[in-house]
């Protein structure tokens, strides 16, 4: 039996890649109409729980080598 797990530890990902990685995590928290839902009517609690998160996100994916493991990293 083979260990089936990839290591990208040294990968250098593409800008476009970065930014998708990016999307995909944060719309597996928070899909686009949970997003507008809680921009409208969400507690205070809830929108800075989530605007965190995002901005985490963003903030990965605007490091210089982001490093794919940080970013599943981040959760709400």
């Amino acid at each position: 039996m083979t260990d089936t797990t990839q290591d990208y530890s040294n990968v250098v990902f593409s800008l476009a890649d970065i930014n998708e990685a990016c999307q995909r995590h944060i719309t597996r928290y928070y899909p686009v109409g949970k997003q507008l839902t809680l921009g409208r009517v969400g507690t205070e609690v809830e929108q800075v729980k989530m605007h965190a998160f995002i901005d985490a996100c963003l903030e990965w994916a605007n490091q210089e080598a982001p490093e794919m493991v940080e970013l599943y990293r981040l959760t709400p």
